[in-house]
């Protein structure tokens, strides 16, 4: 998942995780509560019942920009560092490409339009 400032960009996902809108409406919140998370790589386990049957999902998140966060689920928390290494990889590329630039624009121009009421995510 992509985040720009408090709202997803885009999201994409394997099979096996399926977050409904509330689950993701309480990911996005936790986050954006614990503003150390946009200092450094972090572990940040959540509990989602109706995600996983242990309960908890993993979230592996990555501040790219103070503004645009790189975030991946997983239901394992040994795969931290697999996540924390695709993270990385996408931050090279956003970086390589400036591409950050443009998401934060769109992203801020859609939010602006007369028919939005600030409060979309991208599923």
């Amino acid at each position: 998942m992509i985040l720009v400032d408090n709202a997803y960009a885009t999201i994409i996902r394997e099979q096996d995780i399926i977050i409904s809108p509330s689950d993701m409406n309480v990911i996005l919140s936790t986050i954006q509560s614990h503003p150390a998370v946009k200092k450094t790589t972090t572990l940040l386990p959540i509990c989602l019942p109706a995600v996983s049957d242990e309960g908890y999902i993993y979230l592996t998140i990555k501040y790219s920009t103070s503004c645009i966060g790189i975030l991946y689920a997983s239901l394992m928390r040994e795969s931290f560092l697999e996540c924390m290494q695709a993270a990385n990889e996408v931050d090279s590329a956003l970086k390589n490409e400036e591409f950050d630039k443009t998401l934060v624009k769109y992203t801020k121009d859609f939010y602006t339009l007369p028919y939005s009421d600030g409060n979309i995510s991208f599923i």
